[in-house]
């Protein structure tokens, strides 16, 4: 993997690295370094705006910036190791297992694990086992990997951290190739029918970039087990929560008509799962609603320590579907990772001083390809054994179509993915079957977004590999390094063995630069329609504008940071008191806490999303698709609409994801047939679990009248009403408490 520096506009801009930084900052450094990076992000703004038509108004400003991107605070010793003296650094604050399992366990299976922590146990109570290396790398549609560096220590070139980690369990974490394999005899005629799951979420130890690290996972493995149904089937999953603090399980794009209580965001939709507690899922997949779809947890931002899973609905009404556009599937999972947990990166993000002494969002150490990914143990912080190289290989037939369902689980950022030698035909994005985007050499993918893509395996013959390519788009952080994660596409032919050397292939020559290229959807670049399906209402019964910002806030503690809200207001979750619950009960939403519209009637509504504060971000709605009507440049009110010309008639996309460039707005129109309060918000997660959500309530009388589930109460029973979150430590009801061991310290 490669990275390269990012640069805004032609200008580098200094920023403060956790990978370059030779020194870690005092707090009174810290400060300095925070209020630095605000100007730096209105800098950002002021480079952007000078290449536009009126761009002269900002060029004094932007020249001002050049004296500011070259000033950096000293940084005081006192206090502080040397990242790079070893000779300085203390104990290790990660301790590896007593017997490491290599980071080929995690594709394998191989590694030592408990029968609590890694059984399968995805359709069936019963443990499911682990298959041997040898089975994952001779089947023809395995994922394996390839390590072209021996296993290295690390501990000569790394200093103490400044964030404590926790102790990597021995238990190994297994990369199970059927998470990524969808069922190549699947009956998209079947009737529908109940599919019923039993899920545990544990630690569990993995180096899915070669750097050991406590990971969160479902049935020991990462990615998670994958869910495959029809449309109009029923869907169980038994959760059972056996680590320490609480968690909730969201299931990405599924509509939740009738079952809102069942979305899985806590403070919202429910309350959390406490430790050693089950709570059952329960809820039917829209008839009308197929294509790829995805879980995660809805804590906090935890799915960036392994909580994620791909959830596929087929449908026999799909235009694009097995045996007629496409011979066999695969499923790719992209995610940036990260070396310390997410709660210590969330705790630092809403503090003075931010992670790392700055408060932007971090960049990942890592981007994973299938759970697999390059990272360089030259970077690693703390004393650790460490593997390089690391590249997810996945087997397909030659001469076949290929439908890939790619899915970014990233927590910031947008990934632009290409495969050497293979043009894309675009069949579905975020659920919706989708022409007008063919023969594609790259895609980009913000996260939470997801594309299918048919590719054409007749460009070589069995034995031949090529590069799968996946580089961060960096337009957007200023300061921020491209990074090249790879993997191996494999040609294999029938009783063959996929091969285990690297590619030598090229990449394509006309890929965007993603240093220079904004972060934009593919809809920029090529023509999306929808296909089969209903186009927007023609008529309107309101309108709303939400406002992105970037600013100060206060949180819950009373403490001042530098973060993102939606119309100025950051929000404060109250974990033990459901949005949801508030509107059942006949109240509503205090503007305090959650910036909110109410639409009380069934129709059509638009949302006007303004991103005034800072970069791109990805944009998500639960419980509803929205279609794009119109993106523009600045931003809009909602008595604005009516002057634009907006597209209702000509197939516009529809989606559950968008992504909406700097100073851009975007109209997004809705149906208001769900009733339920559902989540507006940006989808890197960093800024998600600062606030950066909004809450859209629909039809609140009717939500009144649907039956609330005894379990589902009893999630909220003994808790405390007034409490804000995430709060790992005093948000569990006394029988939770009473569930855990007894040697176990809060």
């Amino acid at each position: 993997m490669t990275r390269r520096r990012r640069l805004v506009r032609g200008i580098y801009i200094a920023r403060p690295s956790r990978r370059t930084r030779s020194l870690i900052p005092s707090l009174e450094t810290s400060r300095l370094l925070v209020a630095r990076r605000q100007l730096l992000r209105l800098c950002y703004r002021a480079f952007a705006y000078c290449f536009r038509p009126d761009g002269h108004i900002m060029l004094p400003l932007a020249l001002l910036c050049l004296g500011l991107a070259s000033f950096r605070p000293a940084v005081a010793e006192g206090g502080h190791g040397h990242r790079h003296a070893a000779s300085q650094s203390s104990s290790a604050t990660v301790s590896s297992p007593a017997s490491p399992a290599s980071a080929a366990d995690l594709s394998a299976g191989t590694g030592a694990s408990s029968p609590s922590s890694t059984s399968s146990a995805v359709t069936s109570p019963a443990a499911a086992a682990a298959p041997t290396s040898s089975s994952v790398v001779t089947s023809a549609v395995a994922i394996t990997q390839v390590t072209t560096t021996e296993t290295t220590s690390a501990t000569a070139a790394v200093a103490t951290p400044q964030y404590v980690r926790p102790p990597v369990p021995t238990n190994w974490v297994w990369n199970n190739p059927a998470n990524v394999l969808p069922d190549a005899n699947w009956d998209i005629y079947a009737a529908m029918t109940t599919r019923e799951y039993w899920w545990d979420i544990s630690y569990a130890g993995g180096a899915p970039d070669g750097f050991p690290r406590r990971m969160t996972v479902v049935n020991g493995q990462y990615p998670g087990p994958l869910i495959e149904a029809n449309t109009g089937d029923r869907i169980i999953v038994h959760v059972t929560n056996s680590i320490d603090e609480g968690q909730a399980i969201h299931w990405h794009g599924q509509l939740q008509n009738g079952t809102q209580y069942m979305d899985g965001v806590p403070g919202m939709t429910q309350c959390l799962i406490p430790p050693g507690s089950t709570f059952t899922y329960d809820f039917y997949l829209d008839a009308q609603q197929y294509g790829t779809y995805w879980w995660h947890s809805h804590q906090s931002n935890t799915m960036a320590d392994g909580l994620v899973g791909a959830f596929i609905v087929h449908s026999s009404d799909e235009p694009a579907f097995q045996n007629v556009a496409y011979d066999e599937e695969r499923i790719i999972f992209l995610q940036d990772w990260m070396h310390d947990q997410s709660d210590t990166i969330v705790s630092a993000l809403v503090q003075d001083g931010g992670y790392y002494g700055s408060v932007a969002a971090p960049e990942g150490d890592a981007v994973l390809i299938n759970g697999l990914g390059s990272g360089n143990c030259s970077l690693v912080h703390v004393p650790s054994e460490c593997t390089d190289d690391l590249h997810a290989s996945l087997a397909v037939p030659p001469n076949k179509k290929i439908r890939f369902r790619i899915i970014n689980t990233s927590s910031h950022h947008m990934l632009r993915l290409s495969i050497d030698g293979h043009a894309f035909d675009v069949v579905e994005a975020d659920g919706t079957t989708v022409s007008g985007a063919t023969q594609v050499h790259e895609v980009p993918i913000a996260p939470a977004q997801r594309y299918s893509l048919i590719v054409d395996t007749s460009g070589g013959a069995a034995g031949d590999a090529f590069w799968i390519r996946a580089r961060t788009a960096v337009e957007c952080i200023a300061g921020g390094w491209v990074e090249d994660a790879t993997a191996a596409l494999r040609y294999v032919g029938p009783g063959q063995e996929a091969g285990t050397s690297l590619p030598t292939t090229s990449a394509w020559g006309d890929l965007l630069d993603p240093l220079l290229e904004p972060c934009v959807d593919l809809d920029h670049y090529s023509s999306l329609y929808s296909v089969k399906v209903a186009g927007p209402p023609t008529d309107t019964i309101a309108s709303i504008a939400f406002s992105s910002t970037f600013g100060t806030f206060v949180n819950s503690t009373g403490v001042t940071f530098l973060g993102f809200g939606m119309n100025n207001v950051s929000w404060k979750n109250t974990i033990n008191s459901p949005l949801l619950q508030e509107i059942e009960n006949g109240g509503s939403l205090d503007p305090a806490n959650v910036a909110s519209v109410t639409f009380p009637d069934i129709g059509g509504a638009d949302i006007v999303i303004n991103n005034i504060g800072g970069p791109s971000h990805p944009f998500h709605l639960h419980g509803r698709k929205f279609w794009i009507v119109a993106r523009g440049s600045g931003n809009i009110m909602a008595n604005d609409i009516a002057g634009l010309s907006l597209n209702v008639t000509d197939a516009p996309l529809a989606r559950d994801t968008l992504t909406i460039d700097a100073n851009a707005y975007a109209v997004l129109r809705l149906v208001t047939d769900t009733p339920g309060v559902w989540g507006l918000h940006c989808h890197i997660g960093w800024h998600l679990a600062a606030g950066k959500l909004a809450a859209v309530v629909v039809q609140p009388a009717a939500v009144m009248q649907i039956a609330r589930p005894a379990d589902w109460q009893q999630l909220c029973y003994g808790t405390d009403p007034n409490a804000y979150g995430p709060d790992r430590k005093r948000a569990y009801p006394p029988q939770a408490r009473a569930a855990l061991p007894p040697d176990f310290a809060w």
